[in-house]
């Protein structure tokens, strides 16, 4: 290729192997029908709008029709825009910031099925990659207006969204460093301390989110934890402390 080209290789048939991993010749035979965006700008542009144009191109919008006499007649009798964005977020969510998941899925005890609801946030951008890869705090309560969804609460949760961070129990991690002092990573006292953050951090609407977070909250139920699974974490963790000495070294 000369200086300005670039090849696009859509239908994969190669003659022999083109020694890039598969270890076999490629024959792509299936008919094939991509929507390829290109973004050719500097480099500041390409790496802000990849990302959002990526987002675009996987999660287009749903069209509906319906039958009218003639336009006017439809939009005097119905609206034809509307947005559940708060008033806080006229533009929508941080340029950088990706509504991942909004569900009704959570079942609490004192609520029933489906009486909550999971939020999931990303951050898009890598730490350097483009002048969006910044922190940017959210409220939960004002993401949506209020008679779309009314925040009571929020807890933060693992990814999955079926363990509050605050009644997580990791595995402790022991390394050796080259002077043969071991040090814990995740010991009981540093674990208590996060648990205890995490439960006055989820009093709070207002989140963070740092380059490439993914945070997980539910909202308006206080989670179902079921307490054999936390007294086997427990136990599991204490066996871990107790007879793992050395987990790894370098």
């Amino acid at each position: 290729l000369r200086d300005g080209e670039f090849e696009m290789m859509l239908q994969r048939r190669c003659l022999q192997d083109d020694s890039r991993g598969v270890a076999e010749v490629l024959n792509t035979t299936f008919h094939t029908q991509p929507q390829v965006m290109i973004i050719m700008d500097n480099a500041e542009t390409t790496a802000n709008l990849n990302r959002r144009y990526f987002q675009i191109q996987q999660f287009q919008h749903s069209f509906f029709f319906t039958l009218t006499d003639t336009i006017e007649s439809y939009t005097s009798n119905y609206n034809t825009s509307w947005t559940a964005m708060n008033a806080a977020y006229p533009n929508g969510l941080p340029e950088n910031l990706f509504l991942m998941q909004l569900r009704y899925v959570y079942s609490g005890s004192a609520v029933g099925l489906n009486g909550g609801m999971v939020m999931q946030l990303q951050n898009m951008f890598e730490t350097n990659e483009s002048s969006m890869a910044k922190e940017e705090t959210v409220d939960l309560a004002s993401v949506l207006k209020t008679n779309v969804l009314y925040v009571r609460n929020s807890t933060e949760m693992n990814l999955l969204a079926f363990i509050p961070l605050a009644n997580l129990h990791r595995l402790p991690w022991n390394i050796e460093m080259d002077d043969g002092e071991v040090i814990t990573i995740r010991d009981e006292e540093s674990e208590d301390k996060r648990r205890a953050l995490q439960k006055v951090k989820d009093q709070s609407p207002t989140v963070q989110l740092k380059p490439r977070d993914i945070r997980t909250y539910v909202l308006n139920v206080g989670p179902d934890v079921p307490t054999e699974t936390i007294k086997k974490d427990i136990k599991k963790t204490d066996r871990m402390m107790a007879g793992s000495g050395k987990l790894y070294s370098r």
